[in-house]
């Protein structure tokens, strides 16, 4: 009765601040929605829901070797969810949800989880860095022509 309760009122609460979002800021998705056609719109969610999701498998995968195994919807659903809360709130705080949730369900140490952190944050800017460089390696003639 308690669960439910909770996850009710906190389903309430993420739709009213949803929709409060939406309607302060109206005039810009109106703005949006006539500049962009509507397969240009779903091709972009189509691509960024996926990205969003995945993006916390290989915090699953570095949490493996501490013998933390995360559920498929529990490393999705708080990539969701941290990234959820890091647009809507001040200060982005999705990654301090991600540590209190994985603190009270895990007990994960915060030593542990630091280490976690700077290894997944390591491995984004490896990989950006990489898609980055890759391009220019593969056809510096576009680039040269850009006159870098």
């Amino acid at each position: 009765m308690r669960t439910w309760f909770l996850k009710s009122a906190l389903l309430i609460l993420v739709l009213t601040l949803a929709t409060t979002l939406i309607l302060q800021h109206l005039d810009d998705f109106q703005t949006i929605w006539k500049q962009c056609d509507s397969v240009t719109l779903l091709l972009v969610l189509a691509c960024q829901l996926p990205l969003i999701g995945f993006a916390g498998w290989p915090f699953k995968a570095l949490l493996h070797p501490f013998g933390y195994r995360l559920l498929w919807k529990e490393w999705m659903g708080l990539s969701f969810i941290a990234n959820f809360l890091n647009q809507v709130l001040p200060y982005r705080p999705g990654l301090a949800f991600r540590y209190l949730y994985l603190h009270r369900r895990y007990q994960l140490p915060l030593s542990q989880f630091t280490f976690v952190t700077l290894i997944y944050t390591l491995g984004v800017m490896s990989t950006a860095m990489l898609w980055m460089i890759l391009p220019w390696w593969l056809k510096p003639e576009l680039y040269r022509a850009l006159n870098f």
